[in-house]
């Protein structure tokens, strides 16, 4: 039963192994690692080349410089080629990458489409119509509810302004009435100041004499005009 299993693992590899995309990028990034580690080395060699020959030549050894320079000239031919394959690779890499995310775009696409389509099927358009209908008619209810209840309120507040505003006016009214008494009461009274000081500078008193009557004058005076009275009367029964 363990050989079993075992034959079971190895026929069942782990998802990383048996992933297409997973494993060509793999090796494209391995080769890439390894081309760029030869230009590395190449580079690295054709600049020792380098160095020599001019080490040589300023020796006098013109031979063993030549014999450098064309050593430096196959590494440098060396790391041309590399860089044309490295070149390559990142071209491959890039297509690799584009293209899996085109597929996956798609494959996202696919999947929403699939999964709208299945949800249209189980949401025709009689019930999205049917819904909208209720859903309406629940709005036009509430609505109308709303506004009856609004209505009621509104009305009671506007009785209650009118009221109040009435009793405001009321107290202005007073409240004026008042003022034009007083004022008027004042405005009589100036006047008649006014008149009395006007008759006392009409009045004209000679210089150093001052008229000041007594009540024994007054008294003479009504006894005169009651005797003149009964004379006057006397004259008429003996007529």
């Amino acid at each position: 039963r363990s050989s079993d299993l075992t034959a079971n693992n190895k026929a069942a590899p782990s998802p990383s192994v048996t992933n297409s995309y997973d494993r060509c990028m793999l090796q494209l990034k391995l080769q890439r690692d390894k081309l760029n580690a030869a230009s590395r080395q190449y580079d690295k060699r054709a600049e020792v080349e380098k160095q020599l020959a001019k080490q040589f030549l300023a020796e006098g050894k013109k031979e063993k410089a030549l014999y450098c320079l064309k050593r430096k000239k196959a590494q440098e031919v060396h790391l041309d080629r590399v860089q044309k394959y490295l070149d390559n690779i990142y071209t491959m890499i890039n297509n690799v990458e584009n293209r899996q995310m085109d597929n996956e775009v798609a494959t996202a696409l696919r999947q929403g489409a699939d999964e709208l389509k299945a949800l249209n099927d189980h949401l025709s358009l009689d019930d999205i119509e049917k819904i909208m209908e209720d859903a309406a008619e629940q709005v036009n209810i509430t609505n109308e509810a709303s506004a009856l209840l609004s209505q009621n309120l509104v009305t009671e507040d506007e009785e209650e302004f009118e009221k109040e505003l009435e009793a405001l006016c009321a107290a202005d009214a007073k409240k004026a009435s008042v003022t034009k008494t007083k004022a008027t009461e004042q405005q009589s009274t100036t006047d008649q100041t006014a008149a009395a000081a006007k008759q006392v500078d009409e009045v004209k008193v000679p210089k150093g004499e001052i008229v000041v009557p007594t009540a024994i004058d007054a008294t003479e005076e009504a006894e005169e005009e009651s005797a003149a009275e009964v004379e006057d009367e006397r004259v008429a029964l003996g007529a």
